[in-house]
């Protein structure tokens, strides 16, 4: 059994062209058969002003969040499937420390970040060999990884889409009215 899994990309800074996003793990759900226009579980790290630190934040289950009713939400990024089962990865995601640790920032951050939460949860699903295949914009490396999403993703799809261009190359295609961008 393999499952589907996505990086969610919120605009975090309105304004235009701004390349600045909340990243997100998404799941689509099995009840759901798996639609993206259903209520995905995401997986999140975020700050906390309460306690001065990052914590998980997941929004599963009953919690689910359908992306498509989200103001911010930009887009979806598909990556390969995984060969586990969607409870297996759902536990392994929530598993995830939502702190830094002992992680490297990358060379573009001067602290934590949910993007790094992401690339860093991604990375090791890839340790594991879970991936079907292996995902596109050089994972191993989380710098390039991240300017990877940022710039090739996110701000391209947003340039492209200012200039009121539909051009699926730039912008992905939507898919049950939610935008995926890098189709694997």
């Amino acid at each position: 059994m393999s499952t589907k899994i996505y990086i969610a990309l919120n605009v975090t800074e309105p304004g235009p062209l701004k390349g600045k996003y909340h990243w997100a793990l998404a799941l689509p759900r099995p009840e759901f058969n798996y639609r993206l226009d259903k209520p995905l579980d995401l997986y999140q790290s975020v700050f906390s002003d309460e306690t001065d630190s990052w914590v998980a934040d997941h929004r599963v289950g009953p919690d689910a969040l359908s992306v498509a009713n989200i103001p911010e939400f930009m887009f979806l990024v598909q990556l390969p499937s995984i060969n586990v089962s969607f409870d297996d990865v759902s536990k392994f995601l929530q598993l995830e420390e939502p702190t830094q640790g002992s992680t490297p920032l990358c060379q573009e951050r001067d602290e934590w970040s949910c993007a790094q939460w992401v690339i860093r949860t991604l990375q090791s699903i890839m340790r594991n060999g879970w991936f079907t295949a292996t995902p596109r914009g050089s994972l191993d490396d989380r710098d390039a990884y991240y300017r990877y999403i940022c710039r090739t993703n996110g701000l391209t799809c947003e340039v492209t889409l200012s200039a009121r261009s539909n051009n699926p190359q730039f912008v992905g295609q939507v898919v049950n009215k939610v935008r995926i961008m890098d189709r694997q």
